[in-house]
């Protein structure tokens, strides 16, 4: 027997295990996570899920045994493969209810990582003031439509191809509840990103131009949300010892690098269209609303 355990994912050990010639994928879920297990349910139960999944209930934790998903991880994809990401997407969507209990908003989510971060990385307070300003500028996304749950966490190593379709999307640890156009920031930023996991710029372009003018506005603030809250998480996994800092592997996953996205992905060129995003709506909607931090 062989067991692999896998690097990524922060909220549930998951390992490979290789038996009489066969892979299983064994997954400890922690009892804070049992939403997660609901989730995995409900989505057999909508036939959205075709691997076989059978589940171990014990006290502090489930175990998730499933068969390895017959497919490949694609790094670089293409216009026409974006626009099949986006379509199973939709897929994904109609089989994922408005509410889920023990799933989050997201700004509860990033509202928590921000108020339980111990330990303060930002020594110049215009650091942190210039988050919560961003935060503040484009959260009026999150109230234009109605919100449900979302997979949360659209990465290539969490999408399966075959034959250049969509098999199968894993791991619905980041679920949130979110408009439904947070998905496509992810997958916007997740597919953007180099082997530094720094973001290619001309990607970026490359994917926004294939959504429509009002897609692009809402996605683009999405994407500026997608990243706060991949910052303030950073900062909450650094202070509970989540992240080994003397780690090379997690430091290149820093938050001082995703704060380094964030400014990359703001100072990138501005298209016509940028100029003209949703600015009076965003005005509108802030004289209304009081801030959320």
């Amino acid at each position: 027997m062989i067991v692999e355990k896998f690097e990524y994912g922060i909220s549930n050990d998951t390992y490979k295990i290789n038996l009489n010639n066969s892979n299983i994928v064994l997954k400890i879920i922690n009892r804070e996570n049992t939403h997660i297990t609901r989730l995995y349910k409900h989505l057999i139960r909508k036939n959205f899920i075709n691997s076989k999944y059978n589940f171990i209930e014990e006290k502090n934790y489930t175990i998730q045994i499933m068969e390895e998903i017959k497919g490949q991880h694609k790094l670089d994809i293409s216009k026409r493969e974006f626009n099949e990401i986006t379509k199973y997407i939709k897929k994904l969507h109609k089989s994922l209810p408005k509410n889920f209990k023990g799933i989050p908003k997201l700004v509860e989510s990033i509202t928590f990582y921000k108020n339980n971060s111990k330990i303060i990385p930002f020594e110049q307070r215009n650091i942190d003031q210039h988050l919560t300003n961003l935060f503040n500028k484009h959260k009026y996304v999150l109230y234009e439509s109605i919100n449900q749950v979302v997979h949360g966490d659209i990465s290539p190593t969490n999408i399966f191809w075959s034959d250049n379709k969509i098999v199968s999307i894993i791991d619905f640890d980041e679920a949130v509840i979110a408009p439904p156009l947070f998905d496509i920031a992810v997958t916007l930023i997740k597919f953007s990103l180099d082997s530094n996991n720094q973001i290619n710029l001309e990607k970026i372009e490359f994917f926004l131009n294939e959504l429509s003018f009002g897609e692009k506005e809402r996605v683009y603030s999405l994407c500026i949300i997608y990243i706060l809250k991949v910052i303030y998480q950073k900062i909450y996994l650094e202070t509970i010892g989540e992240i080994d800092l003397n780690d090379p592997k997690q430091i290149k996953d820093s938050w001082e690098l995703w704060y380094m996205n964030l400014n990359k992905f703001l100072n990138r060129k501005e298209s016509r269209y940028d100029r003209n995003i949703n600015s009076y709506r965003r005005e509108r909607w802030s004289r209304k609303n009081k801030s959320l931090f």
